[in-house]
């Protein structure tokens, strides 16, 4: 009887993603993996396919009114100077107002956190006159932090008013590849795909902090690609980030299993954790009684 063929998914020379079907090792008594663990310096994707993102509806000028009582109320209570808060009280344009108002009104994310969101970015553009803080960053920040709350209250929760640092360090380090070619700079966010790759990448570092998971991140400085440098937080298991990315729908299983053992940053941890989520997804249909 022919032994079947296992469907693995391979990068090929080129960096194209395809499937091939290869015979099962035979001294492997463990159960092979539908997913090999990604290569150690993913390549971030920049390209514009996938589903756009979609722009917020607009608000009404009560609503415009209210954002802005909002502001000034956080602004209050903060120990900025009056010409600091003039800043952060410059008109936002209408999109990133609307995400604002619909964070707001969600009530899942701090509102020191967001308000840390708005005023670096309004700070940054209209104090410092600083042309490294574009709209589209703050737009994509908001869009973050509004996933997170969705996704993850819990660990948006624990992370307080910490989480707009969180973000924002997040966003600015998810360019970070090991060798300084494979680096970019992401400062806006285009598709749902990589809403959510970014996302479910800034819950792991949230959690990662909050949990004092250390090892699992570091802050700093890196050069890019184009020899800008950038500032910010990134994953240090370059692995097992290239997983999170591809399967960003994973990031559940994937701090179930960090939060209960202790996870080195190799390869072998990577693979450890993607048979977990794989055989805890379908631990979970068998629950639910579809097969």
């Amino acid at each position: 009887m022919a032994i079947p063929l296992v469907p693995t998914t391979v990068t090929d020379k080129n960096g194209r993603m395809t499937t091939v079907h290869k015979r099962p090792d035979p001294r492997s008594s463990s159960k092979p993996l539908s997913m090999p663990a990604p290569a150690l310096a993913p390549q971030p994707s920049r390209s514009t396919a996938g589903t756009p993102l979609t722009p917020p509806a607009p608000i009404t000028e009560a609503q415009s009114e209210e954002v802005r009582a909002w502001q000034h109320r956080i602004l209050n209570k903060s120990i900025y100077n009056d010409k600091a808060k003039a800043a952060c009280m410059k008109p936002l344009d209408p999109e990133s107002e609307a995400l604002v108002w619909r964070v707001i009104k969600a009530g899942r994310v701090h509102e020191e956190a967001l308000a840390k969101i708005i005023n670096r970015n309004q700070l940054q553009r209209h104090m410092f006159r600083s042309s490294d803080a574009p709209l589209a960053e703050l737009r994509a920040n908001l869009r973050v932090a509004e996933r997170v709350g969705e996704l993850a209250p819990s660990v948006s929760d624990i992370s307080g008013s910490d989480l707009g640092m969180i973000i924002y360090q997040a966003m600015r380090g998810y360019g970070y590849r090991p060798k300084e070619e494979n680096c970019s700079q992401v400062r806006h966010l285009a598709t749902e795909e990589e809403l959510a790759a970014v996302t479910a990448v800034t819950i792991f570092l949230a959690n990662a902090e909050n949990e004092k998971q250390v090892k699992q991140f570091k802050q700093g400085d890196y050069r890019d690609a184009d020899g800008r440098t950038n500032s910010g937080m990134w994953m240090t298991n370059h692995s097992l980030k290239a997983f999170i990315v591809e399967s960003p729908e994973s990031i559940h299983r994937v701090l179930d299993y960090m939060n209960t053992r202790s996870v080195g940053k190799s390869v072998k941890d990577t693979r450890a954790i993607i048979q977990y989520v794989e055989e805890s997804e379908e631990l979970g249909v068998l629950d639910q009684g579809w097969l």
